[in-house]
């Protein structure tokens, strides 16, 4: 049975995955289903090393369904991700598991202010959300 497709969110909450060696280069899980869109994965300076076990995708394409892998809202950038309560209480507390400050978001906040909680955790992409990599 094929994995059901989910229509192209505009994020992802993805874990890292690969053990760092050429034969198998950490990456976000959501890259398992191919290659395309961004990918925010800050590292140490000093070691190189990944900061966090978990990065945040932007990708145009289709993604089977994936456990690991949190989908935000389908919406524009700037449109209200308006969800139901139980929905808003799943991404609150994933959001909330990855550091994210909650405090002054809702379930009518919209898609930027959720990915922006979720960049000031990263700290190392600012244009992300612009679409662009770097500063």
């Amino acid at each position: 049975m094929m994995p059901m497709l989910i229509a192209a969110s505009v994020l992802y909450l993805s874990p890292v995955i690969g053990t760092g060696t050429d034969a198998d280069p950490q990456r976000l899980a959501l890259n398992s289903y191919g290659p395309g869109g961004m990918a925010c994965i800050p590292t140490d300076p000093a070691t190189g090393k990944n900061r966090f076990a978990w990065g945040l995708a932007r990708s145009p394409r289709r993604v089977p369904v994936d456990a690991s892998i949190i989908v935000l809202p389908d919406v524009e950038l700037d449109e209200p991700i308006n969800l139901s309560l139980p929905g808003w209480a799943i991404l609150k507390a994933a959001l909330n598991a990855r550091g994210a400050d909650t405090t002054g978001l809702s379930r009518t906040s919209t898609l930027r202010q959720i990915g922006q909680a979720v960049l000031d955790v990263l700290a190392d992409c600012p244009n992300f959300l612009d679409g662009r990599v770097g500063r």
